[in-house]
């Protein structure tokens, strides 16, 4: 009998063995060490068993396989990375699913009912996504729906000027614009900003902001003063003053030291009425006038005379016309034989030629009238007649008022003044035979003479 109860008892033991043998396998794990693979990929050591999930949000998860008793399931509850021992209901109290699409209902060995999954190798349309994207695929969707962006595919390259780099737009993957670099620290003066010009990423000048500039104190009835091109304020000037009348073609006058002016002066923004004058003559400003009310002699040209003679301005004139001796000009000595002596003509500054000596000579006088003087003609030594001589007349400064000119006359040795001369006012001479044209100093128009005169 004894032998008989022992023999039940190792029966039994035999057969709870084989059960937990049985549990085992169908989770894909056995007690014997040389087990190491399951739908959890476990692996035995000692006393636990260590598993990896395979939920795409579990590879870093490590489970320990609990070990379930008779009439409990190994089953992972949803949002959860490693399986727990429940009891499942029987597949009749399961509730009835219906799937949509290209789902089909399958139940998995982790869990107790079935659910819709996606039907395998179900064709999804290819979305195309550009370099720097992948694919997405929505919790719940068969088939990629987007594309987002993928840190292991590289953009392409985007390329922008100098001082400038890429941008990419918030919710973008990959640059499509470009913006401006940090730009180096720009110093300006006090009381000037960096200015960044259109089209550019950094300041390369400076401007104006007087909201930097430092206070600037100024004396009682003054206030500060900006000169023109400054920021800031660098000196003081007099607040508004009462009004100032001057006379026309005058302007207020402010003396050295005062706010507002106390006289009146020429003002050079009005320009006076032209004032016309004769050749080498300007227009003359009277000190304490604003316009010119007469005529002065202007600069005058170079003039050019031999190395023995110096430029004569004529008496009236203002420039030189001709040329005279100079007086500190040393003549080289012209030898004369015995009885003659040098010559020394009106025209010459130097003796050149040689005539029998006169001064033994008494030559009768001659007279002549104001302006002329006696004339001996080369190889005489007595004048008989008289020639004009302006050297010893004062001629008073002319000036002509307008729509006048000052001319020479040939029988005077002062100049004279005349009507201006408008020569597209005279008519085309065409004089007869045996006359010609003939131009009278006090005539604008020429006219026609007898050549015989």
């Amino acid at each position: 009998m004894k032998r008989l109860n022992s023999l039940i008892l190792l029966s039994i033991c035999i057969l709870l063995l084989s059960s937990n043998r049985n549990l085992m396998k169908v989770f894909g794990e056995e007690s014997s060490p040389s087990n190491s693979t399951s739908i959890y990929n476990s692996t035995t050591t000692d006393n636990s068993t260590i598993v990896a999930a395979q939920d795409l949000n579990c590879d870093s998860v490590r489970c320990i396989i609990p070990v379930c008793r008779p009439g409990y399931d190994l089953i992972r509850p949803p949002n959860s990375c490693c399986p727990i021992c429940t009891i499942c209901p029987p597949p009749s109290d399961c509730p009835y699913i219906r799937c949509d699409g290209d789902k089909i209902p399958f139940k998995a060995d982790d869990k107790c009912c079935p659910e819709c999954i996606c039907r395998p190798n179900t064709p999804c349309p290819l979305l195309g996504c550009a370099p720097g994207y992948k694919e997405y695929t929505a919790p719940g969707d068969c088939c990629p729906s987007k594309c987002v962006c993928d840190p292991n595919r590289p953009c392409l390259p985007y390329y922008c000027p100098d001082g400038q780099v890429p941008y990419t737009k918030p919710g973008d993957c990959c640059p499509s614009s470009c913006q401006c670099a940090p730009c180096p620290p720009y110093f300006c003066p006090i009381g000037q900003v960096p200015i960044t010009r259109p089209g550019d990423c950094c300041p390369s000048s400076c401007g104006c902001d007087k909201s930097r500039c430092p206070p600037y104190y100024c004396p009682n009835d003054q206030v500060p003063y900006t000169r023109p091109g400054d920021c800031c304020p660098s000196s003081c000037q007099c607040k508004q003053c009462p009004p100032y009348f001057c006379p026309i073609g005058q302007q207020p006058i402010t003396r050295p030291g005062d706010c507002c002016p106390s006289s009146c002066g020429c003002d050079s923004t009005r320009p006076c009425p032209p004032y016309v004058c004769p050749n080498d003559q300007v227009p003359y400003t009277k000190p304490g006038d604003c316009c010119p009310s007469s005529c002065q002699c202007g600069p005058c040209r170079p003039y050019f005379c031999p190395i023995d003679q110096i430029p004569y301005t004529k008496p009236g004139d203002c420039c030189p016309s001709s040329c005279k001796c100079n007086p500190s000009y040393v003549c080289p000595p012209l030898n004369c034989p015995d009885g003659f002596v040098p010559l020394l003509n009106e025209t010459d500054c130097c003796a050149k030629t040689c005539v029998p000596n006169c001064k033994l000579v008494q030559c009768p006088p001659i007279y002549c009238q104001p302006g002329y003087s006696p004339y001996t003609e080369i190889g005489e030594c007595c004048p008989r007649q008289c020639k004009k001589d302006c050297s010893n007349i004062f001629c008073p400064l002319l000036f002509c008022a307008n729509g006048f000119e000052s001319y020479q006359p040939d029988d005077s040795c002062c100049k004279q003044c005349r009507q201006t001369c408008n020569s597209s006012s005279c008519i085309d001479l065409h004089c007869l035979p045996g006359d010609e044209i003939y131009q009278d100093p006090a005539l604008c128009c020429p006219s026609c003479r007898s050549i015989q005169n």
